[in-house]
C-alpha cells in the first residue's frame, strides 16, 4: 500500500481511542503521515508526545484535546452489553464531544462506528446509499445514535465490517478457539464477507481523515475491495500457521448450538455463514490509495493467532 500524502499542509488531527484495536492503528498511520497528533487518553502514561489525560465525559480534557485541531477522528466506543454505559460512552459521549468540536470551530469529525449497525440486513454488495441500518442490539442502536450525532453536525461516519490483525478478539481471534474446541471448520466455507487487516483499516481512516473536507463528508463502507469467501480466508490463515485446518464440517445450526457454552453467539456464526459484504469503492476512490488485492497476514497477525490456535489446558 502506498503512504500517505494530502495536497494540503499537514494538519493537526485529534484522535479519541488511541489505545483501542482500531485506535491505536489509525494512531499509528497518522504517526507515520506529516500530521501532528493530538490523543485522549485514559492513562496518561501513554508513550505519546501529545496526550491529553481525560475521557469522553470530561468536558475540559475533550475541549484541550479539540482546541486547534482541523480534524477529529473519534474511534472511542464501549462495545459491551451494559445500556447504560452504551448510552453514557457511545452516544452521550459522541454528543459531548461534538458539542467541543462546536465550540472550537473544527472542520469536521470522522466516527469510527461498525457494519453492526446493519443488523442481519445485509446480503451482498450494498453502497453506502443502497444499505439500511437495522440495528438489532442495544450496543449496535448506540452506535447508529451516535453515528446521526456525527451525521447531523456535517461530519464522517465509517463503517468497517470485520476487522483481523494483532487484537482481534471477535472475528477470527474469536472463532479460532472454538473451531479448535470443535475440531471442526464452520459452514461450507463459501459465504463471501468484507474484511480489512487493522494495518490497512488504519491507513484508509488517516487518509480519509487528511482529505479535503468536500471529498469526505458522509458514510463510508470499509473493507478490502474485494469480498473474500470466509473459507479462504480461513484457509490462508492457517498456510502462514503452517498448521492444518480442521476437515469435520459443522452445519450453521449445529456451531451455533454449540458455540453458545464458549462465548460465541449465533449471530458470529451468521455472519461468516451467509453473503455479508458490502461495495466499498467509495473510500478507496476518496483516499487514492493503493487497493490491495487479497488479505495478507504479516508476522504479527500470525503470530496473535498463532497463540489463540494453541490448545488451553487446564488450570
Amino acid at each position: 500500500m502506498s503512504g500517505i500524502s494530502c495536497a494540503n499542509t499537514p494538519r493537526h488531527v485529534a484522535l479519541t481511542g488511541s489505545t483501542g484495536f482500531v485506535g491505536g492503528a489509525i494512531l499509528d498511520a497518522l504517526d507515520r503521515s506529516d500530521a501532528a497528533t493530538t490523543v485522549l487518553a485514559r492513562h496518561p502514561r501513554l508513550a505519546h508526545p501529545r496526550v491529553v489525560a481525560g475521557h469522553l465525559g470530561d468536558t475540559d480534557a475533550l475541549d484541550t484535546l479539540v482546541g486547534g485541531a482541523a480534524v477529529v477522528v473519534h474511534a472511542a466506543s464501549y462495545i459491551g452489553a451494559d445500556p447504560e454505559l452504551c448510552r453514557a460512552v457511545n452516544v452521550e459521549g459522541t454528543r459531548r464531544l461534538v458539542e467541543a468540536t462546536r465550540r472550537a470551530g473544527v472542520e469536521r469529525v470522522l466516527y469510527v462506528s461498525t457494519a453492526g449497525v446493519y443488523g442481519d440486513s445485509l446480503r451482498g454488495g450494498e453502497t453506502e446509499r443502497t444499505a439500511t441500518p437495522s440495528p438489532r442490539s442495544t450496543l449496535s442502536t448506540s452506535r447508529r445514535d451516535a453515528e446521526n450525532i456525527v451525521l447531523d453536525a456535517g461530519g464522517t461516519v465509517i463503517r468497517p465490517h470485520f476487522v483481523f490483525g494483532p487484537g482481534d478478539r471477535w472475528f477470527l481471534g474469536g472463532l479460532l478457539p472454538l473451531m479448535r474446541a470443535l475440531d471442526a471448520r464452520i459452514g461450507s466455507g463459501s459465504a463471501l464477507v468484507s474484511v480489512i487487516d487493522r494495518r490497512t483499516l488504519g491507513e484508509l481512516i488517516a487518509a480519509l481523515a487528511l482529505q479535503p473536507f468536500d471529498s469526505a463528508a458522509g458514510v463510508f463502507h470499509a473493507a478490502l475491495p474485494r469480498p473474500v469467501p470466509f473459507g479462504q480466508l480461513v484457509d490462508a490463515l492457517f498456510v502462514g500457521l503452517a498448521t492444518a485446518p480442521p476437515q469435520r464440517v459443522l452445519s450453521p445450526a449445529a456451531a451455533s448450538r454449540l458455540a453458545a457454552p464458549l462465548g460465541v453467539t449465533p449471530s458470529q456464526i451468521d455472519a461468516i455463514t451467509r453473503d455479508t459484504w458490502f461495495d466499498t469503492s467509495a473510500i478507496w476512490r476518496g483516499t487514492g490509495l493503493t487497493q490491495p488485492k487479497h488479505p495478507i497476514f504479516d508476522a504479527a497477525s500470525l503470530a496473535w493467532y498463532a497463540e489463540r490456535w494453541q490448545p488451553r489446558l487446564p488450570h
